[in-house]
């Protein structure tokens, strides 16, 4: 389903609106990291393969959409298991499963992208990053010190994966396209769309902290003006790279285009509610085992 207009999505947001008056403090905090991942989902996944399957004019160009599209399968299930250890964190319930599901779901995202490389590509360029990846994650899976150290540790795997779409799209010659819609498309979806699904989901895991511990500091307003400055810069490369794109294949305009700016004005509700629900949000007097009581599935 695609959202087309900003009038739309207000309807659709309204009853959502509606939910957020009556919510606990505890339940708003997990509305918030599920709406959050709800929309990295949409940034990683529905644009990424839309992008480059809609302008790719070569056969390893196509290829190259199956290789960066499982590598953004495994970025957001990390980023799911990272937020997952961030509730807990804020002693709020986790299902007892959850972590393990989403660890699985990254195994199987990481196997898909090996398939595909030894199907497509006999490059040692590609060899190098993929273990990378791979050693870093059995790092995030690792024992741990503290839920802190277990979080930086998944944050270093998210980054592994990141700079591996990069080698992909740069090895596969996406990234140097002759065609240019098929350049463009390939950089918004390999640098430019990851970096934000990744400030994006960083910033919604500071708001379950904040919500958690109940109280916001100078470092947590700091780091969420940061990611919003952030924000703002890669949507505009993003739009940038999407105008020049629509230049050169105007068919862009009703199909990419379309989820890509629906995509935007969604970010931009993202940042209305944790500017309302954590940044302007007097203090919360819920006590963290009453948030810990409230239960949601990611």
């Amino acid at each position: 389903m695609s959202v087309s207009s900003p009038r739309v999505l207000d309807l659709l947001l309204m009853p959502a609106t509606r939910l957020m008056s009556r919510l606990s403090f505890g339940r708003k905090a997990l509305l918030i990291g599920a709406s959050f991942m709800l929309t990295c989902g949409v940034l990683a996944g529905v644009l990424l393969t839309r992008s480059l399957g809609e302008t790719a004019e070569a056969k390893t160009e196509r290829s190259t959409t199956a290789g960066l599209a499982s590598l953004h399968d495994a970025m957001l299930a990390m980023q799911d298991r990272r937020q997952l250890l961030a509730r807990e964190v804020a002693k709020d319930k986790v299902p007892d499963d959850a972590l393990a599901r989403a660890a699985t779901d990254v195994e199987r995202a990481l196997a898909a992208g090996d398939r595909w490389r030894a199907a497509s590509f006999d490059d040692d360029a590609l060899t190098g990053p993929a273990k990378a990846t791979r050693a870093a994650w059995a790092r995030a899976l690792g024992a741990h010190a503290s839920a802190s150290a277990a979080i930086s540790d998944h944050t270093a795997a998210i980054d592994a994966v990141r700079a591996q779409m990069g080698i992909v799209s740069d090895v596969s010659g996406a990234a140097h396209s002759r065609a240019p819609a098929v350049l463009y498309m390939a950089r918004a979806a390999s640098e430019w769309l990851p970096t934000l699904s990744e400030s994006t989901s960083l910033q919604g895991a500071v708001g379950i902290r904040v919500l958690g511990e109940g109280a916001i500091w100078v470092d947590d307003r700091i780091g969420l003006a940061v990611s919003r400055n952030m924000q703002d810069f890669l949507r505009g490369r993003i739009e940038l790279e999407l105008k020049n794109a629509e230049e050169r294949m105007p068919s862009l305009a009703s199909g990419i285009g379309v989820h890509l700016r629906a995509t935007q004005e969604l970010v931009d509700k993202q940042n209305q509610l944790i500017q309302s629900q954590v940044l302007d949000a007097d203090t919360p007097v819920l006590p963290v085992k009453a948030m810990a009581g409230a239960t949601c599935t990611t």
